[in-house]
């Protein structure tokens, strides 16, 4: 079963090329990574193929990768609003991984058996993920 509002929230990603596209500072891998994402999403949760929910997968990963980076490496966390933005980062980044991997577990939030209910689990943590990477973008 396609869904739709999955492949409506994964537009959400548009905010985040495009917030990087409108960076002074250049930074192209990322763009290019949320840009790949954004087109792997959207085509997998309108199509739900194995084989492209592999790969939207494994871009995720590398969104997570490339978030850390800059998060940890490229930040000198020398004030209160700095330090204030990555604990929240890491709280949506927590909260993300608690309703994908206990979810996955326990077959509930995104995974539950209830399809509308893990359309809109999946669908936040689309959003919770964006707004996360939106701090980075910010913060680099």
């Amino acid at each position: 079963m396609k869904n739709i509002l999955n492949t409506i929230s994964s537009f959400f990603f548009t905010s985040n090329v495009l917030h990087l596209s409108k960076k002074e500072k250049k930074d192209y891998i990322y763009y290019i990574s949320f840009y790949v994402l954004l087109i792997s999403s959207v085509i997998f949760h309108s199509t739900q193929n194995y084989y492209l929910g592999f790969i939207d997968r494994m871009l995720c990963y590398n969104i997570v990768y490339q978030g850390c980076i800059r998060l940890f490496k490229k930040n000198n966390f020398n004030n209160i609003k700095k330090i204030f933005l990555v604990i929240v980062t890491i709280i949506l980044f927590l909260f993300v991984v608690y309703l994908y991997i206990v979810g996955y577990i326990y077959k509930k939030y995104c995974f539950s058996t209830n399809t509308i209910e893990g359309e809109n689990y999946h669908s936040l943590l689309h959003l919770l993920s964006s707004l996360g990477h939106h701090i980075i973008i910010y913060l680099s």
